[in-house]
């Protein structure tokens, strides 16, 4: 029994220590220069004008407390202030790390960035801590005799911490000092940003403590100040997913309005804020405060509230922030997500030689854990990246969750790779130590040789050969990036490898060939209409890409012979069409170009004009004839006694059918026309015929009379 209870003892003491491990935070040290001058909260003068209080609302406090409450219990802050007017040494001092003594913060001192810089970059230095912060919360303006350069110089190029800096200044007077100082003292390694209110201050330091933590803000800090906004009785709703360890939770007074109630909910229970209070002035005791200090110091203040909460990051939650409808004002806030996110390397060669691929593996992990949330991937922008040098190539993520790409070795000696995951909140970096040595030996042997892609003549259309490569009898030929450097291919004629994607010739003549593979497919096309070629035309190398490989290229054997297309074969398909088409068209006029007599369309003939209305009307499409036929408009003939014929037949009388079912007379000699009005005969003339007879007049040709209906 007692040798059970000590396995099972042994047992949760592993668990335990498993999960220690697993929670295990990496502690960062802070530095924060709290900007104590005068001129944070009287008048001063600036180029002869006078310049009112840069922080009468003390968003600098504000900005400090709320720091000091969201810092792990395990992270170092040193509070630094300016000291003195630049005579005494040193030029700044230690803010004890307490609420009273923050607030009580004496505002006695000119702006002296060097010193304060300068013992600010020692302690992050010499620090061990893999995280280090400089938080820089002033109004951005030197007393001392220096410049942008100088003061960035403090810190070094690229100091190993991050920079933050807030500026507090409503005169637009200071604002180019502030951005020229605070904009060089973060270039390339921090973030700046301009406070005016507590509303900003909220939002943009929420994103700048989140990118520092690698974690989300929420809200999207691109929404601007008023997505971060709850008027009085209004509520905030928020869905935290996975893999997220801790939630950090800040809301502020926007206007100086005293205390205000505000509840924090998980699911249906309120959660209890880690910290509350205000930025007022503790005044020590025999000390009197007069002019804009007093004013700063009057109450109502700003009020803040944080809240810290454990997160179970093995399942997603739902939380929602109110503010009480008793609140004088809007309430500022914002969220932090916080994930404990790293980057790691897992496959990388520690050796290269130049010219050769270096296959990249890395992985987003969590507690030891590739990282694995699928929803985190495709959303806020995501990328991942491998970067040596110049090079800077996109890695893809696989079903595993690990992201794979390639650089290639490119100059000799110890290269960094770096491998980066970014999204709009977060940047993860990862590295490692590459020693690139000389270039690997190539021996290249092609096979078959000659590669034989046969005789053929060129068309109407592109025609394509393939032959398969084998590169299985050379040295390094899968380790070594190869190209194929074309000469001599005429312009239309087209050169590419499968293997297995298709890659096509470039404008500059060189083809790349698939790394890694020593098969593929080589082709050659021939464009509609093509000229002849053959081998002796054309010239093509096989060389590694890398410039120190071109003097050792190898020829690659070709034989094939292209034949002159010839007119008859370029053109037939365009002949073909067109004799189609002219066939069609012709059989299109067959239909549609034949007229035919109206439906109502009737002639009486007689052989006197009297018995013309004794004679039938007959209808001109019931007489042989009279319906129109394949190529050929309705057409009926008469003879001398007015009997009908056939239309080919010999005849008087010979009438058409017009365009419109005008009835045209084709043949009659001597017709002539009854005038109606004159009673006399009139000659028509063929021209007139042709064009068409009048309906209800009488006409005679010979002794045969006719009159159209």
């Amino acid at each position: 029994m007692n040798a059970g209870r000590r396995v099972c003892v042994a047992l949760l003491l592993g668990v335990i220590s498993w999960l220690a491990q697993g929670q295990a935070r990496a502690a960062t040290e802070i530095v924060l220069v709290l900007d104590n001058s005068c001129s944070m909260v009287n008048e001063s003068e600036y180029g002869g004008e006078t310049i009112p209080p840069a922080d009468p609302d003390r968003l600098s406090v504000l900005a400090t407390l709320i720091l000091t409450e969201l810092r792990d219990p395990s992270d170092s802050l040193h509070i630094l202030n300016f000291n003195g007017n630049g005579k005494q040494e040193p030029q700044w001092r230690s803010l004890p790390v307490d609420k009273d003594s923050i607030r009580g913060i004496d505002y006695d001192s000119m702006t002296l960035f060097r010193g304060v810089t300068t013992e600010a970059n020692r302690i992050l230095r010499s620090s061990e801590e893999e995280r280090r912060l400089l938080v820089f919360v002033t109004d951005g303006m030197p007393s001392e005799r220096l410049t942008p350069g100088e003061l960035r110089g403090i810190l070094g190029e690229r100091p190993p911490f991050d920079v933050l800096a807030i500026g507090v200044n409503r005169s637009r007077q200071i604002l180019e000092a502030q951005e020229a100082y605070l904009g060089e003292l973060t270039r390339g390694v921090g973030t700046y940003f301009q406070v005016t209110d507590p509303a900003e201050l909220v939002t943009r330091f929420t994103k700048a403590y989140a990118a520092q933590l690698g974690s989300k803000p929420f809200p999207d800090p691109e929404a601007g100040a008023g997505a971060a906004l709850l008027k009085p009785g209004a509520a905030r709703d928020v869905r935290v997913g996975k893999y997220v360890r801790e939630l950090l939770v800040v809301a502020t007074t926007t206007d100086r309005s005293g205390p205000f109630g505000a509840t924090l909910l998980r699911g249906s229970k309120p959660v209890a804020p880690s910290d509350e209070g205000d930025s007022g002035c503790v005044v020590p005791a025999g000390v009197r405060y007069v002019g804009s200090l007093a004013r700063s110091c009057e109450p109502p203040h700003d009020h803040y509230k944080v809240w810290k909460v454990p997160n179970d990051p093995g399942k997603a939650s739902n939380w929602r922030l109110t503010v009480d409808s008793g609140a004088v004002s809007p309430v500022a806030f914002g969220f932090i997500l916080r994930y404990e996110l790293g980057a790691e390397v897992l496959a990388a060669p520690a050796r290269a030689r130049v010219g050769e691929t270096i296959p990249i593996e890395a992985r987003i992990n969590y507690r030891g854990q590739t990282f694995d949330d699928e929803e985190f991937f495709e959303s806020d922008g995501f990328e991942a990246w491998a970067v040596m040098g110049e090079q800077r190539v996109l890695l893809k993520r696989g079903k595993d969750a690990r992201f794979r790409g390639a650089l290639r070795a490119e100059q000799r000696g110890i290269q960094d790779l770096q491998v980066l995951f970014s999204n709009r909140w977060m940047e993860l970096e990862a590295s490692s130590s590459i020693e690139i040595e000389g270039y690997l030996p190539l021996d290249l042997e092609v096979t078959p040789s000659p590669l034989d892609l046969g005789d053929w003549q060129g068309s109407h259309e592109r025609i394509e050969r393939c032959v398969d490569v084998s590169l299985e009898g050379s040295t390094n030929a899968d380790r070594v990036p190869l190209e194929l450097a074309v000469r001599g291919l005429p312009e239309g004629f087209g050169l590419s490898v499968d293997a297995p994607n298709r890659v096509d010739i470039a404008a500059d003549g060189l083809l790349a060939l698939p790394e890694g593979r020593t098969e593929f497919q080589f082709c050659l096309s021939s464009p509609a209409c093509c000229e002849e070629l053959d081998e002796r035309g054309l010239q093509v190398q096989l060389r590694g890409r890398d410039p120190h490989y071109h003097s050792t290229a190898v020829p690659l054997p070709l034989r094939f012979h292209v034949e002159r297309a010839g007119w008859l074969r370029c053109w037939m398909p365009v002949l073909v069409m067109i004799g189609v088409g002219l066939l069609l068209a012709l059989l299109l006029y067959g239909f549609i170009r034949p007229h035919s007599f109206e439906d109502m369309a009737r002639i009486r003939l007689s052989g006197s004009e009297r018995g013309l209305a004794r004679a039938p009307a007959r209808p001109l499409r019931e007489l042989p004839g009279g319906r129109r036929g394949f190529y050929r408009s309705a057409t009926v003939a008469f003879d001398a006694g007015g009997g009908p014929r056939a239309p080919r037949k010999s005849a008087l009388l010979r009438l058409r059918a017009g365009y419109a079912g005008e009835v045209l007379c084709v043949q009659g000699r001597g017709l002539e026309r009854k005038n109606p009005r004159t009673r006399r005969w009139e000659e028509v003339s063929s021209e007139e015929a042709e064009r068409g007879l009048r309906r209800r007049v009488v006409f005679r040709v010979g002794e045969l009379f006719f009159r159209i209906e």
